[in-house]
């Protein structure tokens, strides 16, 4: 029987959304036999491999860049890339005395042995750039913190790390997700964090009796050489709501929705959109509006990371979600159809859209001279100063005036080609007050507009 394995990627100061991953996979109930790790992978891997989540989220809490990189010049307030480049430049390499301190203070190698999970780490050899795979059982004892440090080696930021007399640097030069490595202790179920950081991204061999679950964050987890308490926090929780998702306990993609959720925005809204969209694309020989579907097709391609055409379920859930995103909705809530619509209408009404008489001018030039075209980039420049919510809502403003045939579509078309995701969310919210005015309870919320 095949066993169940945790590969953990590298990526820095991103490691606490692994954190979140482990506490999410314990409520889950998903007990691993196998950790392996690449460099902040391999740290947090020790931390899997002891099964003390509470350990594991103290030292991620309690963590600055102060902590673990050696830098006595500047406090973690005044740490930033700049100043680390200089640093870095000045030093050579930063030393990690720091490191190896917390590290002495949270692992315990002794703990790690006896506790019956294969743990291993990957390093590479320096200068022959040859690979060094090895679960504890392989490492001399009282020498696992010494891996841990060679496999987090992040050369040239930090420098190389000396054992026996041969030199070492970070795993992530060989394999930042060492799934072979798991696979070749057995694993046959593969949960797989993936922290989408710089290092090389072997491909594992496909075979059809292994199941690899990817884990991975649809938002920015940070950089990776500055520790910030409030980034952890938000990268656990990240890491945990992104775990759910993976194993079909909760839906959507940037957002979480409560199961069965999503089909539901979609069958309510489809109708409405489908009526918009053939309202806004009617003139099928314009040119604009063939840019402006490109621009859209690009936009979601690349949010779902995708080459092929999107399903209508996904396009138009994607639109939600683009929404819910310029609105500032908290990704970590657990929505459902009625508590989405609800906040998107209070969020509504709330903006302020006066800012937005910068546009009308601009808009008025470009309705007379009809030089859309030429005009795409100063719009696109102008647009950048102005709160994204207001922009939404003054599309919704402009839409409306479509309908009765008082605006020039040849514009709205140019804020389709320069804005895709503001204009197509301000086409979705549109839709879904159209479907919310069939119902008593719709036009009660949509009062006031």
């Amino acid at each position: 029987m095949g066993k169940k394995a945790v590969v953990l990627g590298g990526g820095g100061a991103k490691g606490a959304y692994e954190i979140g991953v482990m506490e999410a996979l314990i409520e889950l109930r998903f007990d691993y036999q196998i950790v392996t790790g690449t460099s902040v992978g391999s740290l947090n891997g020790a931390l899997f491999a002891q099964k003390d989540l509470k350990l594991a989220k103290k030292m991620w809490l309690d963590i600055d860049t102060t902590r673990v990189l050696d830098i006595d010049d500047l406090s973690p307030e005044e740490i930033n890339y700049k100043e680390l480049g200089k640093l870095l430049v000045e030093k050579k390499g930063l030393s990690y005395r720091n490191l190896e301190k917390l590290l002495t203070e949270v692992i315990s190698e002794e703990k790690i042995r006896a506790a019956g999970v294969d743990f291993g780490l990957v390093t590479v050899r320096y200068p022959l750039m040859q690979p060094v795979q090895l679960f504890v059982d392989q490492i001399e004892e009282g020498k696992l913190i010494d891996y841990l440090l060679a496999s987090a080696a992040c050369f040239p930021a930090m420098k190389k790390h000396e054992i026996d007399g041969e030199k070492y640097i970070d795993g992530g030069y060989y394999d930042n997700l060492p799934i072979d490595l798991a696979i070749a202790r057995g694993a046959r179920e593969i949960v797989a964090v993936d922290l989408e950081a710089v290092g090389v991204m072997r491909k594992e061999k496909r075979r059809p009796d292994v199941s690899v679950i990817t884990v991975k964050s649809e938002w920015p987890l940070g950089p990776m050489l500055i520790f910030d308490r409030e980034q952890a926090k938000r990268n656990m929780k990240q890491g945990y709501a992104d775990t759910l998702k993976a194993f079909g306990k909760s839906e959507g993609k940037k957002f979480c929705f409560r199961l069965g959720e999503t089909e539901k925005i979609f069958q309510r809204v489809y109708p409405y959109m489908e009526k918009r969209k053939e309202e806004i694309f009617c003139d099928a020989n314009n040119a604009l509006i063939h840019m402006a579907q490109m621009s859209a097709d690009a936009l979601y391609k690349k949010r779902f990371h995708s080459n092929r055409r999107l399903q209508r379920e996904e396009l138009y859930q994607a639109m939600c979600e683009g929404l819910m995103e310029i609105f500032e909705f908290d990704r970590f809530f657990p929505y459902t159809y009625h508590s989405m619509v609800k906040e998107l209408i209070h969020s509504y009404e709330t903006i302020d859209d006066a800012p937005a008489h910068i546009l009308e001018e601009k808009i008025a030039e470009i309705g007379r001279t009809k030089k859309f075209i030429e005009n795409i980039d100063s719009l696109t420049a102008l647009i950048a100063k102005i709160d994204r919510k207001v922009i939404v809502k003054y599309l919704i403003r402009m839409l409306k005036q479509m309908q009765g045939g008082n605006n020039e579509r040849g514009i709205f078309y140019l804020f389709f080609i320069c804005i895709p995701l503001e204009t197509t969310s301000a086409m979705f919210y549109l839709a879904l007050t159209d479907r919310l005015r069939q119902s008593f309870a719709g036009r009660i919320l949509l009062r006031g507009q």
